[in-house]
């Protein structure tokens, strides 16, 4: 939870304060940390203790909203980044990502989500 927070306190910092043209190395360290987010997905995408199959545990990780929204946010990270890395659409870019920093938000409701052992 608080590593997660971080990257959002570092997303925000770098769209509000360190947005330059060429990516400072607060921006590159996003770059990797959303690479880790990538790589937890597809473990959970792709890991099947039950042999269910393939299909079978994609229809089971789609049909989870929360995935849903992740998959989604990474993916509007990407447009963002592209957009982002394009001398031209430099502005559009940082307005994507700004757009994508609210779908993270949005991730912190499912952790914050009440619960019957931590209350």
């Amino acid at each position: 939870i608080l590593s997660y927070f971080a990257f959002l306190c570092l997303f925000a910092y770098v769209l509000m304060v360190d947005f330059q043209p060429a990516p400072s190395w607060c921006e590159c360290l996003i770059y990797f940390w959303l690479f880790s987010l990538v790589c937890e997905e597809l473990r959970q995408l792709f890991y099947d203790p039950d042999e269910l199959g393939l299909m079978k545990v994609a229809l089971l990780y789609f049909s989870d909203f929360w995935n849903k929204l992740d998959v989604g946010a990474i993916l509007l990270f990407v447009a963002g980044l592209t957009c982002r890395l394009i001398p031209g659409l430099l502005y559009p870019g940082r307005i994507i990502l700004s757009l994508d920093f609210i779908m993270f938000c949005l991730r912190l409701m499912h952790i914050f989500t009440v619960s019957k052992t931590l209350g």
